[in-house]
Parts: C-alpha cells; structure tokens; sequence
C-alpha cells in the first residue's frame, strides 16, 4: 500500500481500513496481504471491452496502481488481474456488483455443509472434521452476523470432541438440528447492499422493578443521515453478557442522579467505571448525544408493558419492539439504526450472538424476522441521561428538542453528511501508510522505506502541533 500512495492513487478518505467505517464515496480501495480491490460505483451502460480500463476517479487509481507496481519491478499475475467484473471473489467473499449480494464463497459454504451434513449423517465426527466444519460455518456467518445467535449447541460439541482426545464422537439431535436448520438459510446467509436506509432514527429504554416498562421514541431524519449513520454504527460493543451486580447497581445511581436533575456531565465524571465500555464506544457517545437533542422525539413515542426479568432482556426487547412494529407497518428491505443505553445490547446487536444464554434465545426469536424481512438493524449508545425513550418508559412526556442545538448536528440532522467529519476519531491506518504530506517520487522501495521512517519519527509539532499519524497504529 505504501508503493500505492507513492504513486498518489488512493486518499486516506478512500482507504478500507479495519474496524474503521466504510469509505464514503463512489471509489474505495482494500489491501489485504497481496490482494489489491479497488471498488467504484457507475452507471448502468454499455458492455466495456476486456481491455479498457474505467473512467472517471476510479480509472486514476487503477493505473496509478498498475504504475506502483510497474516502479517497483514487479508485474501483476494476468489470472488474477480482473478489470469490469460484476462478481470477483476478494477478501473473502464473494461480491457480486450486479445482484448486490455479498456472501462467503460459494466453495467455503459448500465444504462447510457437506463436512457438517456428513457428521449429521454419521450420527457424530471425530474432532478435525468438526472444527473444520464449524470454522467455515462461523466465516459463512459472518457475512449474516445475525444468524450467528443460532449456533449454540454445535459449539459445545466440537469443545467436547476436543476434550475427548480427537476420536469419534456422538453428536446429539439438538446439534443436528441446528446444523440443518443453517442449511435451509444457507440462501440468505449474505448481505443485500440495495437495502434503502430508513429514514428515521429510534431511541429504545428499559426500566426494571416491580413494575418493568419499556419505551421507544422515534424521529425521522434524511436518508442520506440515516445511511451515515448506518456507515458509523457499533462495529464491536461492550461484552455481550449481562451486567454483573456492580455494573448494575452503578446504572441505577446513574439513574437516580439523573432523576435529581444533576446534569449528565457532572454524572458522567462523578460515577465512571474505567473500562466499562470500549473507548470506540464512548468517543461515539458523544457525538449521539448532540445528534438526538438536535431532534424532535415528541411524535411517534410510546411505551409498553415488559415481563419482570433482568433488566438488560427487557433492554435487548425494547429493541426487538423496534423490528416488530416496523414489521407490522410493512416496512422490509431496509437499514435501521436505534441508539440504546445498554453496552450488553450494543455488543450482542453487533456482533449477532451473546454469550448468555437468556440473551441468546432472544436473538433467536428476532432472527427469522429479520432474515424474513431482510431487515439490518444497527446500534449506537447514547448515555442514560440523554436518552429520549428514558420518558415514556417511565411515563412521564418525552423531552423537547434542545433550544440551541449544536450546529454541526442540526446541519448533519439536516442531511449535510460532511458535518459530523470533524468529531470523528482519525481512521487507525497502518504504519506504513504514507502520511498526507509526504514527498512522495518516484525513488527505490529502499530509499522510499528510509524517507517514509524518517517522516513518521519527525516531531510532532511537525505537523500542525499534530501527533504523527504511526501513533495511532496498532503495535
């Protein structure tokens, strides 16, 4: 990648970085190990000839990339080297432009079935073959994480085949089962990239005691906000487990100060946990909290009766009462984004399964809506304080709009996307990603490593009193 912008192909902006949101725009560039991607969105037109290279800015960074490797002696494999494909196999997955479907490749998810489905037929597997199997089987999830809730049992398994020494061993009809119940979704174990954003954003609550209640506010926003949004949404949240009595009781002080009136930043420095939540979260959270006092919660507010059960169940149902009531109002196909106050929810929504059981069995109670429905739901935390839907869960009325809103978060609740860039933490590029700025030529990949060292070890007030950009690398 360092060749790469040497040759000044790809922006920062455009870089797929991971863990990092998506690239906004209509190109973006991936490397992983020795495979180059370089993506773009066109029109619909005539079929291009295999030698004709796309136009636009997607056609600078395609031969900006072939000159990089031309600079450095080396030529591109011709096999591997696929210009206008709707449908390549890359990091992974399979994409296919034309459909909009991204899923695991069509070979993995056939050896993944078939090594399962044989051990199904066997009646059980020794060890090897069962990892093996369920290994693939967790990568074909990936591309659907909210199937995932769905594997419980063959887990167990395969770690007693393990314990076992590797031999044979006999597998339950309950592992079966869920063997066979992924291989009837095996169809719609992907992502649909033509899904529209919805154009609303939901608040959900929870409140425990005698007499549980939940609450859930809506307000609508441009699709455009929506899908950045959706762009910025919790990739990894909390552990996804419930709270242990601590974490409990710390929230319901929370909630108590915030019931005396004291403001949420006095609350937020006063009653904090180090390392409660991830710190990704917590630099999200700030900048949600603008966002939902830009907006007007008062329409579309409601609250509803809960069962008596720990208190982060009722949070994850609350969110589950989002996907059901737009559902019922024949709302499919789409991408929504709820804020929730709870770090246990935001983990388990982002990464499709929960390590507690209780919490498990509510994801799969929402999963076959969601596969159903093709509906994508994603989280982001908003503090207790400041969460709108706190209000009908309590019964009391939902909290106006703030009187002066920040600007940038009007504007941004306004559908001007680019104002949220400034709060946003600096993509967690690589080290060995060439700076902004860097005197970039046409020199050896040598004297390019010493310069590029050079650069990274300058002063810090080097750069606009900024840190270099390698310590935001990972070690």
């Amino acid at each position: 990648m360092g060749l790469l912008r040497t040759q000044g192909t790809a922006a920062a902006k455009e870089l797929v970085t991971y863990r990092a949101p998506f690239p906004r725009g209509d190109v973006q560039q991936a490397v992983m190990i020795d495979d180059n991607i370089m993506i773009g969105r066109r029109r619909r037109r005539r079929r291009a000839a295999p030698g004709d290279l796309p136009g636009g800015r997607i056609a600078e960074v395609v031969s900006g990339s072939l000159a990089a490797y031309a600079s450095a002696g080396l030529t591109p494999k011709p096999a591997k080297t696929t210009l206008h494909a709707s449908a390549i196999d890359g990091l992974g997955a399979t994409i296919d432009g034309r459909a909009g479907w991204v899923a695991a490749k069509t070979e993995h998810i056939v050896v993944a079935f078939a090594t399962l489905g044989a051990a199904v037929e066997a009646r059980g597997a020794t060890h090897s073959s069962a990892a093996l199997g369920t290994a693939l089987l967790t990568h074909v999830l990936l591309m659907r994480r909210d199937a995932l809730c769905l594997v419980d049992r063959l887990f167990v398994w395969v770690q007693q085949l393990e314990k076992g020494g590797g031999r044979f061993g006999r597998m339950s009809d309950a592992v079966a089962d869920e063997i066979l119940v992924l291989g009837a979704l095996a169809p719609v174990l992907g992502t649909d990239l033509r899904v529209r954003s919805h154009p609303e954003l939901f608040c959900s609550d929870a409140r425990g005691g005698s007499a549980p209640w939940g609450g859930v506010c809506r307000a609508s926003i441009p699709e455009r906000t929506s899908r950045e949004l959706w762009r910025l949404r919790v990739r990894r949240g909390g552990a996804a487990v419930l709270d242990h009595r601590a974490l409990v009781e710390l929230n319901e002080l929370r909630k108590r100060f915030a019931d005396e009136g004291v403001p949420g930043d006095l609350v937020d420095e006063a009653v904090l946990m180090p390392f409660e939540s991830d710190t990704d979260v917590n630099a999200t959270r700030t900048w949600v909290r603008e966002v939902v006092r830009a907006l007007d919660w008062r329409r579309g507010a409601f609250g509803f009766r809960l069962p008596a059960e720990h208190v982060n169940l009722s949070e994850y149902r609350a969110v589950r009462v989002v996907a059901r009531r737009l559902i019922k109002e024949g709302i499919t196909s789409s991408r929504v984004v709820v804020c929730t106050d709870s770090n246990v929810v935001l983990g388990a929504s982002a990464k499709g399964r929960s390590r507690s059981a209780k919490l498990r069995r509510l994801q799969q109670g929402m999963v076959a809506q969601l596969l159903f429905y093709n509906l994508y739901l994603g989280v982001l935390p908003i503090g207790t304080h400041d969460n709108p839907a706190d209000d009908p869960s309590r019964g009391t009325p939902v909290r106006p709009p703030a009187a002066e809103p920040s600007a940038w978060a009007e504007a941004f609740v306004g559908g001007d996307v680019e104002a949220i860039d400034p709060l946003l933490a600096a993509p967690r590029h690589e080290r060995w990603l060439v700076p902004d700025g860097h005197p970039r030529g046409t020199a050896s990949s040598r004297d390019w490593a010493l310069s590029h060292a050079e650069w990274h070890a300058r002063p810090s007030s080097a750069v606009s009193g900024r840190p270099p950009r390698c310590s935001l690398a990972r070690p």
